[in-house]
């Protein structure tokens, strides 16, 4: 469905996705984790044609899309949920869905977008600047699903929301799932990522130096480099095995996660040390 190979991208001279690789299938929620300014909105932005690849590719069902001017790609099947919700302060709550319809939904109608999303209904005749956060991320939501996508690119979607919010978003990412929606979540709220995600990676200064599935998370798994049991292996890509040591390296978390759409990263000790950083302050924030 979506798959990204070798990805890099610059902000002027500073270079921010240093070769980004994630493969997802149809029907897939895959969650990108990292702090602040590791490149996870870069990654959306890319992928949507708002930052133009300096390297790479992304293709959606096979076809390269890198490079395509933002509406092509959208109109091909791509929707962009971007962090911060943007909605349109002074339209109605319908006027910003219905702004975002280009030709009657099929799978995604008005309809059906208030039986997901109740609160909507009874605040359809409200501003977008009179709704609570939470209503603004569900009207965000819709706004994207009213385009029949094939993929929907969700960024931070739980930033600065309740957790009772939160327990809902995660029951509209699910849901959007089941209806064959295929969803990039970035995000650094690592429960709700373990709660509706597939597949989850971390990003580490532009880099995916993780990959599982969420039962071997390694929020779950890993409390320092080392603490790792061989009969419950985690999936770390190939360089950043060999670094951890000889030990390590010769257990069954060596095995390589090419086959998952992912590349090894830098063979120096610096991305597991971050790495490690990265895990302790996701966990620190859930």
């Amino acid at each position: 469905m979506l798959r990204i190979d070798s990805l890099n991208a610059h902000y002027g001279a500073s270079r921010i996705l240093q070769g980004v690789d994630l493969a997802l299938g149809p029907g897939i929620i895959m969650s990108v984790l990292g702090r602040n300014g590791v490149g996870k909105t870069t990654t959306a932005r890319a992928v949507m044609g708002l930052v133009p690849p300096t390297s790479g590719r992304v293709l959606l069902d096979g076809v390269e899309i890198a490079g395509w001017v933002p509406h092509r790609i959208a109109r091909d099947g791509v929707a962009y949920v971007p962090e911060g919700r943007l909605i349109f302060p002074d339209l109605t709550a319908v006027e910003n869905i219905q702004v975002a319809e280009r030709r009657p939904a099929r799978a995604w109608p008005l309809a059906r977008l208030f039986e997901l999303f109740p609160a909507l209904r009874e605040r359809a005749g409200n501003k977008g600047a009179q709704l609570s956060g939470g209503e603004q991320q569900m009207l965000a939501i819709a706004r994207a699903l009213v385009s029949d996508p094939k993929v929907i690119l969700l960024n931070e979607p739980s930033q600065g929301l309740a957790p009772l919010v939160v327990r809902e978003l995660a029951q509209v990412i699910r849901l959007s799932r089941s209806n064959g929606v295929t969803i990039l979540l970035l995000e650094q709220n690592m429960k709700l990522a373990e709660k509706v995600a597939n597949e989850i990676a971390l990003m580490v200064k532009g880099r995916i130096v993780y990959a599982a599935t969420p039962h071997n998370s390694v929020a779950k798994r890993m409390r320092f480099v080392g603490a790792i049991s061989p009969c419950d292996p985690v999936r770390l890509t190939p360089r950043v095995t060999r670094t951890l040591g000889e030990d390590l390296a010769s257990s069954e978390i060596g095995s390589s996660s090419k086959d998952r759409g992912f590349e090894s990263v830098s063979s120096t000790r610096e991305p597991v040390a971050n790495l490690t950083s990265s895990i302790m302050e996701l966990e620190r924030g859930t």
